[in-house]
């Protein structure tokens, strides 16, 4: 879903709910890779540093909640379209950087597991997750056209799928 830009009644919550899942979406996922396939003995023993990924979506959510209740000193900002049109692309960043993160995590995971159903498990998953992100990536540094930019957003299903077709031909459930 997403606000129509009227911002009444339900409309609303439609922003907060789309605007809490940008920013919490992107450490979601990290936290998830590096726990995946299996939980590291650091995460087993220090798993109170695993929070401190939801850290900046927590600031970012915060300026945004400030920005729209009217919390920041708009005296300073030069124009309010410009602030939001800056948070919108630093939550861009945000989202490529956490992205970028969970890829290396699955790379780095798939180069050292010893198991051979958990590699090819993890071939599946990083090559879902690389093909994947490439086309959005370009898509935030200009590099695709304008008419192809909603199909750049397409590719990211193959992140979930790719997991969902790892695990259930590899039988994680079990």
């Amino acid at each position: 879903y997403s606000y129509t830009g009227r911002l009444e009644g339900i409309d609303w919550i439609v922003f907060w709910l789309d605007t809490a899942a940008s920013v919490f979406l992107p450490p979601l996922i990290l936290h998830f890779c590096l726990e995946f396939p299996f939980k590291r003995r650091f995460f087993r023993e220090h798993y109170r540093v695993l929070f401190l990924l939801y850290i900046p979506g927590a600031l970012l959510m915060a300026i945004w909640a400030m920005f729209v209740y009217g919390a920041l000193d708009l005296d300073l900002i030069p124009s309010s379209l410009r602030f939001r049109e800056r948070l919108e692309t630093v939550g861009d960043v945000h989202f490529v950087v956490y992205l970028v993160a969970s890829a290396g995590v699955l790379f780095w995971t798939s180069r050292t597991v010893r198991i051979a159903d958990l590699r090819q498990q993890m071939k599946w998953v990083t090559r879902g997750v690389a093909l994947g992100m490439l086309p959005y990536i370009l898509r935030l540094s200009g590099l695709v056209p304008e008419m192809w930019l909603a199909f750049a957003i397409l590719p990211l299903t193959l992140i979930p799928t790719s997991f969902g077709y790892a695990i259930n031909r590899y039988k994680l459930a079990d």
